[in-house]
């Protein structure tokens, strides 16, 4: 940083476990959540810089999945459970892989009781159209239940071009759209939301 950085951003945010495919996958996950607490440590970091762990938590049954999580949350740190729909039609067109509703919400729920968990959504038009009102309500009768469990939602938009097959046909939302469905969020589900279009 002090060879490649200008001096105003010499600062370091987080350690994020995030990447080209699924974290919780490679075998040594919870052993790198170890490795990474004992760096903080040495460098005098733990408490100050937060790790977070980004997932789709399709993994979440597993117990060595489970239990570097669990020391992810003894080191103060986070996961950004990863969203962007709530409908099965929805996540096999945008994601492109089966989805269960009710899985999906059994390893959400696993997750929250292990580390302080935030839901993060990509918000966006698909084919110039926003998603319907059945698609945000399906949304937020996702997360309803877990209300008390979940630290928040981290509702974005469209920052940078996509890099999906299908990225032609999205766009993103104005900002009043994300404000919107964040403050229907809040109203029907009671759970924060900081929004970042």
């Amino acid at each position: 940083m002090q060879r490649q950085v200008p001096p105003e951003a010499r600062r370091l945010m987080d350690v994020a476990l995030s990447g080209n495919g699924e974290p919780t996958s490679a075998a040594e996950f919870a052993g790198a959540v170890s490795v990474v607490g004992k760096v903080l440590e040495r460098f005098d970091q733990k408490g100050k810089l937060v790790v977070r762990l980004i997932t789709n938590g399709s993994l979440m049954h597993r117990s060595d999945v489970q239990s570097g999580i669990r020391h992810l949350g003894k080191l103060g740190g986070e996961v950004w459970f990863k969203i962007d729909r709530a409908t099965a039609e929805e996540v096999a067109e945008i994601n492109g892989v089966p989805w269960q509703m009710a899985k999906t919400s059994k390893n959400l729920e696993i997750c929250a009781e292990l580390a302080p968990t935030w839901v993060q959504t990509c918000w966006f038009a698909l084919d110039g159209l926003a998603p319907s009102l059945a698609s945000r309500m399906a949304y937020c009768d996702l997360l309803r239940p877990l209300a008390g469990k979940l630290a928040g939602v981290h509702l974005y938009g469209l920052a940078r071009p996509s890099m999906q097959a299908a990225a032609s046909r999205l766009n993103p939302l104005p900002v009043d759209v994300l404000a919107d469905f964040a403050r229907q969020i809040e109203k029907e589900t009671g759970i924060r939301v900081i929004v970042s279009p």
